[in-house]
């Protein structure tokens, strides 16, 4: 790889993400900070506990979540957020107290590297005009540059996750089992800090049995072993506190406001988040209104809360489906939202094509509308162009065994969310954007490789 590109690349995207950092520096109350994360990163660094503490600060935090009701929250150890994120930002409060710019600039380091091990990880097939398009992409992606200014899981995530795929990549490669091991500890880690990956090591699995069929007992051994290592003290954790041998209470809620809540907005168009989250309540108060449902833990209510969500979901499959792909779709487009608070203060939504179809829009803010709108067409393209460089590999190559790790990969991280992605927009594509954007450079460049002393700079 050309080092003059490479260097010029880090350095437009060191100075980007710097010069968001001096405008939110100046103005910390802009960085998100959901409730959960934080008061358990305290909890953990100021009282050595796995609880949301209560010191109070100038700045108001809101529960973020509408289950938070039903957790045990008051200085009970918690059972909704998985603990890799708030052991990292707490390491942050436990040097610095609670100062949120430090692990801002965190998210910074780290997003830069992720985007290098890509660079790395495809090194033999950049050329340069591959790697001057993913690197301007990749700085363009406004997702991952907003989210790195939000003390939430998906820098941390994305950067654990592009790392068990790199290693995926050298297991593949050399068939060194070490490599494997430390695939799956990844992938491990990947889940501790979000619940969505719990079944993302079983891709890896599937794959590396796939690849070397021979020796599939000692992949599973390995598979075992690692997870034991980093998921075992969790659950076990769980079972000791709670009773029960689960990762987190968070599922069951999701399923019962999210997942039937989105069926619920599809059968009642015009409908609320809130309007759903109300007449589901309404709907089970038989349940949720009774007293045995009141004395029980987060887990059991989560369960509970959780069938009721598949009971009503079955009720409307067609309402679901549409919900699940309506959200599959939103995930992968834009909204002004978040980037225009981070630079104004100001919460300004436009919509998906703002200018096209959304008159209110057009009133409150004609040229943003307009810019999102472009922006959108453009994300259009590079999905278009990433569908493109995903089908040339795979003709390229006889052996596809890691791309279609890749391709499983962004599917399941970008499918599983569904109905969420009506709430949350942009946030379920962050940590496959990197994958997807080098698929798209491919898509533009691969078939422009030429040959090189060291052999095919495509393979």
């Amino acid at each position: 790889m050309n080092k003059k590109i490479f260097i010029s690349v880090n350095l437009s995207l060191l100075f980007l993400n710097l010069l968001f950092f001096t405008l939110i520096a100046k103005h910390p109350e802009r960085i998100g900070t959901p409730d959960e994360y934080s008061k358990i990163a305290q909890g953990i660094a100021f009282s050595g506990k796995y609880i949301r503490h209560p010191i109070p600060y100038p700045e108001t935090e809101d529960l973020s979540s509408n289950y938070m009701k039903w957790a045990d929250i008051n200085n009970n150890p918690d059972s909704i957020r998985m603990p890799g994120y708030p052991v990292f930002l707490s390491l942050f409060y436990k040097i610095f107290g609670y100062e949120k710019r430090f692990p801002v600039f965190a998210n910074i380091l780290l997003r830069l590297v992720t985007i290098n091990i890509i660079f790395l990880m495809f090194y033999t097939t950049f050329n340069p005009h591959m790697a001057i398009f993913f690197g301007i992409i990749s700085a363009l992606d406004i997702s991952s540059l907003v989210y790195t200014f939000y003390l939430t899981t998906e820098i941390l995530f994305t950067f654990f996750l592009v790392l068990s795929i790199f290693s995926y990549k050298k297991f593949s490669i050399s068939s060194d089992k070490r490599y494997l091991f430390l695939t799956f500890f990844l992938s491990g880690i990947c889940v501790l800090i979000r619940a969505i990956a719990i079944f993302f090591p079983l891709i890896l699995l599937i794959g590396s049995i796939l690849k070397d069929r021979r020796y599939s007992l000692k992949i599973i051994l390995c598979f075992f072993i690692a997870l034991s290592w980093t998921v075992g003290p969790w659950v076990y954790r769980n079972y000791k506190v709670f009773n029960v041998p689960g990762l987190t209470a968070i599922s069951g809620f999701n399923m019962f406001y999210y997942n039937a809540g989105g069926a619920y907005l599809m059968k009642y168009p015009g409908s609320s988040w809130e309007d759903a989250e109300q007449a589901l309540e309404k709907k089970y108060a038989y349940v949720i209104e009774s007293e045995d449902f009141k004395k029980k833990n987060s887990f059991e209510k989560s369960v509970i809360l959780g069938n009721l969500g598949k009971q009503y979901i079955m009720e409307n499959k067609i309402d679901y489906i549409k919900a699940h792909l309506k959200g599959t779709v939103f995930s992968l487009m834009q909204i002004a939202g978040r980037i225009t608070f981070l630079i104004t203060g100001k919460f300004k939504g436009t919509g998906i094509f703002a200018s096209m179809f959304f008159k209110t829009a057009l009133k409150k803010d004609l040229l943003l509308s307009i810019i999102f709108t472009l922006y959108n067409l453009f994300l259009l393209f590079v999905y278009f162009m990433a569908l493109k460089g995903c089908i040339e590999l795979f003709k390229r190559y006889k052996d596809n065994n890691f791309n279609c790790i890749i391709f499983f990969t962004i599917l399941y991280f970008m499918f599983l969310p569904g109905p969420c992605g009506l709430l949350d927009f942009d946030r379920f594509r962050v940590p496959v954007m990197p994958f997807i954007l080098f698929l798209a450079s491919y898509g533009l460049f691969g078939g422009k490789c030429e040959k090189s002393s060291g052999g095919n700079a495509c393979v």
